[in-house]
C-alpha cells in the first residue's frame, strides 16, 4: 500500500530485504537448534551450575553468566532463559533464594548479550545503523551494554540484601513462603539431592554428536572473531555440516528457526526503507532535530523507547522502531555521540524485558508456582515500570555527558 502511494516501485521495495540479517537469524539458529537437540547447551549449563558447590551467593551471578554467554554466541535470549529458568526455580527452592530476582537477573545477562554482533538484535542494530550512514564499534557497544547491566544487577542485589529482612520486601520477592514450601516435602535433604532436569537429560545425549556440537560452536565464535567472515554464511555452514553428518531430522531443525521473526524484521527493514525513500523518515527526523536541544530530544527518545518496549513483545522489534528514528534525529542536527545515543536507546529497551507482556517476563511466570503466578505477574510489573521510570534518565543523562 505505502509503494503505491508513494509512487515505489516493487523492485525498489525489494530491494531493502535484509538478506544477510535474514541468513544471519536462519543460520544461527540452525546452529544452535543442533546445539540444544544433541544436548551441548544442556551440557554447558550443567558444567557451569556445577561450580556453585553449595555457595548460593553465585547463583544469581551463574544464571546471569551462563545466560549472557550462550546469547553472545548467537543464542536468540528465549532460548538460554527458557533453559535456565526451569533450573533457577529449583535452586531458588532448595537454598531459600528469590526466584524472581534470580529469573530477572538471569533475563537481564540474556537479554544485554542479545547485543552481540554475532546475534540478531546487534545485527539488526548494525545493519540499521549502517543503512543510515552511522559507524561504531559493535563489539564496543556489547561491552558498555554488558558493563551497565552489571552495574544494575549489583545494584538489584545490594537492595535485595539490605531489605531482606523487610516484611514488605520479602513478599514482594516471594521469599515469605519458602518454608511452607519446603516443610510440604517429606524431607528437605530429598530436594537437595533430587536429580535436575539436566542430569535426567545428559544420559539421553548422542555424546558424539555433542561433543561435535560444542567443538563446532568454538569454531563458529573463533572463525567469525579471527577471520572476520559473514556470521551468517559461516553459522549456516556449520548447522547444514552437523546436518550432513548426523543426519537429523530436517524439520525438526527448520522448525527452530523463528520465521515469525524472519517475517517481521524483514518486512520492518522494507517499511522503513520505503518510508526514507519516499520522504516519511526525513520529515521524522528533521521535526525531532529541530528540537533543538540535545537533552530534551535525548530525554523524548530513550522514555518513547521504554514505553514502546513495554507494550511491545519483542525487543528486537522495538529496536528495529526506534533506532533509525533516534540516528536519524541524531543526522539533521540533535548532535552528540552515536554510540552513547545508541546506549541510551539500547539500555531504555532492554531492561524492561521481565515485563509479563514479554516473552521472557511470561516465561518467569510460567515456571512460578501455580498459586504465586496471579500476585507475580503485577510485581513483574511494578519492576518493570520501576525501571522505565529511572533508567532511561539516567541513560539520558550519560549520554549528554559523554558527549559533553
Amino acid at each position: 500500500m505505502l509503494t503505491t502511494v508513494g509512487g515505489v516501485k516493487v523492485a525498489d521495495a525489494f530491494s531493502f530485504f535484509p538478506t544477510s540479517l535474514i541468513v544471519l537469524i536462519i543460520g544461527v539458529t540452525m546452529l544452535f537448534a543442533h546445539a540444544e537437540r544433541s544436548g551441548a547447551v544442556t551440557w554447558l549449563v550443567d558444567r557451569a551450575f556445577r561450580l556453585i558447590r553449595g555457595r548460593a551467593a553465585l547463583i544469581p551471578w551463574i544464571g546471569f553468566v551462563v545466560g549472557a554467554a550462550l546469547a553472545t554466541m548467537g543464542a536468540f535470549p528465549t532460548a538460554p532463559i527458557s533453559l535456565l529458568l526451569p533450573i533457577l526455580a529449583l535452586l531458588a527452592m532448595r537454598h531459600r533464594l528469590s526466584y524472581p530476582l534470580l529469573a530477572v537477573i538471569c533475563v537481564l545477562g540474556s537479554n544485554a548479550a542479545g547485543l552481540s554482533p554475532l546475534s540478531p538484535a546487534g545485527a539488526t542494530v548494525l545493519t540499521i545503523c549502517r543503512k543510515q550512514g552511522v559507524h561504531y564499534s559493535p563489539w564496543l557497544l556489547y561491552a558498555i551494554v554488558m558493563l551497565l547491566h552489571v552495574v544494575l544487577v549489583a545494584l538489584l542485589l545490594l537492595l535485595h540484601r539490605m531489605l531482606r529482612h523487610s516484611p514488605r520486601w520479602r513478599r514482594f520477592m516471594h521469599i515469605d513462603h519458602l518454608g511452607e514450601t519446603l516443610a510440604q516435602h517429606a524431607d528437605a535433604a530429598d530436594l537437595a539431592t533430587a536429580p535436575s532436569p539436566l542430569d535426567r537429560a545428559a544420559g539421553a545425549d548422542n555424546r558424539s554428536y555433542r561433543v561435535v556440537c560444542l567443538i563446532s560452536l568454538l569454531g563458529f565464535v573463533l572463525v567469525v572473531l579471527v577471520l572476520k567472515l559473514d556470521v551468517g554464511l559461516v553459522a549456516l555452514a556449520f548447522a547444514l555440516a552437523l546436518q550432513l553428518a548426523f543426519a537429523t531430522p530436517e524439520a525438526e531443525i527448520i522448525k527452530r528457526v523463528p520465521w515469525n521473526v524472519v517475517l517481521l524484521l524483514g518486512g520492518l527493514v522494507i517499511y522503513f526503507g520505503v518510508m526514507g525513500k519516499v520522504g516519511t523518515l526525513k520529515a521524522i527526523e528533521h521535526g525531532l532535530g529541530s528540537i533543538g536541544s540535545m537533552a530534551v530530544l535525548l530525554l523524548l527518545l530513550v522514555y518513547i523507547t521504554g514505553l514502546v518496549s513495554n507494550m511491545e513483545s519483542s525487543t528486537l522489534a522495538t529496536l528495529g522502531v526506534m533506532v533509525p528514528i533516534g540516528m536519524g534525529a541524531l543526522a539533521h542536527g540533535a548532535g552528540g555521540s552515536p554510540l552513547f545515543v545508541l546506549v541510551a536507546i539500547v539500555m531504555s529497551a532492554a531492561v524492561v524485558v521481565m515485563n509479563p507482556v514479554h516473552i521472557a517476563g511470561a516465561l518467569i511466570i510460567a515456571n512460578a508456582e501455580e498459586s504465586r503466578r496471579e500476585r507475580m505477574f503485577r510485581d513483574l510489573l511494578v519492576i518493570s515500570f520501576s525501571l522505565t521510570a529511572v533508567v532511561p534518565g539516567l541513560m539520558a543523562v550519560m549520554a549528554i555527558l559523554a558527549t559533553g
